[in-house]
């Protein structure tokens, strides 16, 4: 589980309350709890360490509770994979020839090919970053063809994942 819902459930407060108390807004303690964020801001890590300590006899540290995050994001992400049966995003000779929406002049729109890969899976970008652990944002200018180099993180979990397949490159240049 999530630490930082974890730490929440113990102490039974709401989201709205927490956030409150915590002075984030509860938009963003939803996110971090959906996993969007790296890591949680340091009011959070703070409280969640107090708020865990003070249930167990061993105390953790906000190292140990960043690390805890980062450990159930990728649980997170390796169950989706093994969930949906996910396979990697790749450029086949379907899309050299069949799929002229992804180039133009002989060249591949990888950041098309990418959205075709994840509606495959997934019926938005933002069900996407949930899934994946991932801020929406930069998913969704990759995918608009705002940026047409792959953002960092995502590059990382895919490429950490093993989905980034045959011919698929993250950068369109």
């Amino acid at each position: 589980m999530n630490p930082v819902t974890y730490a929440r459930y113990l102490s039974t407060y709401s989201s709205t309350k927490l956030a409150k108390n915590l002075g984030v807004s509860r938009q963003y303690l939803s996110r971090l709890e959906q996993g969007l964020y790296d890591k949680p801001n340091k009011e959070v890590v703070d409280w969640t360490t107090e708020t865990i300590n003070s249930h167990l006899d061993k105390p953790v540290t906000g190292e140990m509770i960043e690390q805890l995050y980062r450990e159930w994001q990728w649980q997170q992400r390796e169950s989706v994979k093994l969930n949906k049966a996910l396979l990697p995003v790749a450029i086949t000779d379907y899309h050299r020839v069949a799929q002229p929406s992804f180039r133009e002049h002989g060249i591949i729109y990888y950041y098309q090919a990418f959205r075709q890969w994840r509606e495959d899976y997934w019926v938005s970008a933002h069900a996407f970053c949930v899934d994946m652990c991932l801020h929406p944002s930069p998913v969704a200018e990759y995918e608009e063809g705002s940026t047409i180099t792959m953002p960092n993180q995502l590059k990382k979990v895919l490429t950490e994942l093993r989905l980034i397949g045959e011919g698929f490159k993250t950068s369109e240049r």
